[in-house]
């Protein structure tokens, strides 16, 4: 029997995680509010406005599971992604569970809920590779193309979709900074 649940996640990722979790195979429901913004640069033009999507509960998102046999597969994919913190939990041993008319009066006010690949684009938040390949401190790189192309490269520190790398040049340290999808073994 499943069971809707939340999970806590870093703040401004929960639709990237909504998607990961969704190829995951794992039922999420994230309700979302539009907010229509100025951003800097069209300040400087005549009034010209951005309409954003935004959780209603930044930082957090509902799944649905089967705790008997869809745990292990949440699990697996939380070691996967570094900005799912963990499950909210009623106590030491128990999953904090979300009565099914929550979730049906939480459709009701925010009927779309947020939708993978069709809200994407400007109008949501940045997109985040949580498949892209893990490095670790110390291992040797390279880059696929580009003029520094053939020149070993040391993992210094690796976030979400960037690594940042120490490339020694004329005998000093430098630290380079790239997409990880740029480098290779």
């Amino acid at each position: 029997m499943t069971s809707w649940h939340i999970l806590k996640t870093r703040t401004n990722r929960e639709l990237s995680i909504h998607d990961f979790l969704d190829k995951e195979g794992i039922d999420c429901y994230t309700p979302f509010d539009t907010r229509t913004l100025r951003s800097s640069h069209a300040q400087k033009k005549a009034r010209q406005r951005t309409t954003y999507i935004v959780p209603v509960f930044t930082g957090y998102l509902f799944f649905n599971i089967d705790i008997r046999t869809d745990l292990p597969k949440l699990s697996i994919a939380t070691q996967k992604c570094n900005d799912i913190y963990g499950i909210i939990m009623k106590d030491d041993s128990d999953l904090y569970h979300i009565k099914d008319d929550v979730i049906a009066s939480l459709r009701v006010a925010y009927p779309t809920g947020y939708i993978p690949n069709v809200h994407t684009g400007k109008n949501r938040q940045r997109k985040i590779d949580y498949s892209a390949p893990r490095f670790v401190k110390g291992q040797k790189v390279r880059f696929k193309a580009g003029p520094l192309q053939g020149i070993d490269l040391t993992v210094d520190r690796q976030m979400n979709d960037q690594i940042d790398l120490l490339m020694e040049f004329l005998s000093s340290t430098r630290k380079v900074t790239a997409m990880i999808d740029s480098i290779k073994v």
